[in-house]
C-alpha cells in the first residue's frame, strides 16, 4: 500500500516539475524573442559601415606577441567577405614605413575620432583590437574594484597607456542614438574596456 502511494506521489511531483519547467522555458523563449526584435530594431544598419582594426605585436619589446596582426587580417577578411564595409582603417606595428598607420597612443585616439566622425542613426561602427591590455589604479573613484583597464599602444614606454575612461570619452560618449558600435577586444582586462555603465552576464 505504501509503495503504491509513494509511486503516485512521486509521479505527481514529477508532473508538476515538468509543467513548471515547460512554463519557464516558454516564458524565456518569448522574452528572448522580444529582446531580439528590440535589438534588431534599435541596431538596424541603414547607413554607412566603418571599421577600425588595431593589431600590435610589440616587435623587439618585452612581452612581444606573435599573432595579433594575423588576428586583425583574419577578422578583417571575414567581415569584408560577409558584409559591406564602406570605410576601413588598419593600424598595425609592421607598417613601419607609414608612421600614420602605426598603433601609437596618438594614432589610436585619432583613429577613434575617425571611426565615430559624422556618425548618425543607422550607421554601424566596428572596432577590433588585438594586443596587450593592462590595469592601473583608478584615480577618480568610478571603478568598483579600484582599477582602471587600459589599452597598451606600441609606444607605451614613452606615451603611456590609454585608460578606459579615455576610451569611453573619445570613442563612446555622445554617440548619436541609433548608431551601432561593435567592439571586439582581444586583450587582457577587456571586460569593461569601454567603461560602459552596465555589464551583460550570460546565464
Amino acid at each position: 500500500m505504501f509503495g503504491s502511494l509513494g509511486k503516485q506521489f512521486a509521479g505527481d511531483i514529477a508532473s508538476q516539475v515538468q509543467s513548471a519547467v515547460s512554463s519557464h522555458l516558454d516564458k524565456r523563449s518569448r522574452e528572448k524573442g522580444s529582446t531580439e526584435k528590440a535589438t534588431e530594431s534599435l541596431g538596424q544598419v541603414t547607413g554607412r559601415r566603418k571599421a577600425l582594426f588595431i593589431g600590435i605585436n610589440y616587435y623587439g619589446q618585452n612581452g612581444e606577441l606573435k599573432g595579433c596582426i594575423n588576428d586583425v587580417h583574419n577578422i578583417k577578411n571575414f567581415l569584408t567577405k560577409n558584409y559591406r564595409i564602406d570605410e576601413i582603417l588598419v593600424l598595425t606595428d609592421d607598417q613601419t614605413t607609414n608612421p600614420s598607420k602605426m598603433p601609437t597612443r596618438k594614432n589610436i585616439l585619432d583613429a577613434f575620432r575617425w571611426l565615430r566622425a559624422n556618425a548618425q542613426a543607422g550607421d554601424s561602427l566596428i572596432f577590433h583590437y588585438s594586443g596587450h591590455g593592462g590595469s592601473v589604479k583608478d584615480t577618480d573613484g568610478d571603478e568598483e574594484d579600484g582599477m582602471d583597464e587600459t589599452l597598451i599602444p606600441v609606444d607605451y614606454t614613452k606615451s603611456g597607456h590609454i585608460v578606459d575612461d579615455e576610451v569611453h570619452d573619445v570613442l563612446v560618449r555622445g554617440l548619436p542614438k541609433g548608431v551601432r558600435l561593435t567592439a571586439i577586444m582581444d586583450c587582457c582586462h577587456s571586460e569593461s574596456m569601454l567603461d560602459l555603465p552596465y555589464i551583460y552576464v550570460s546565464e
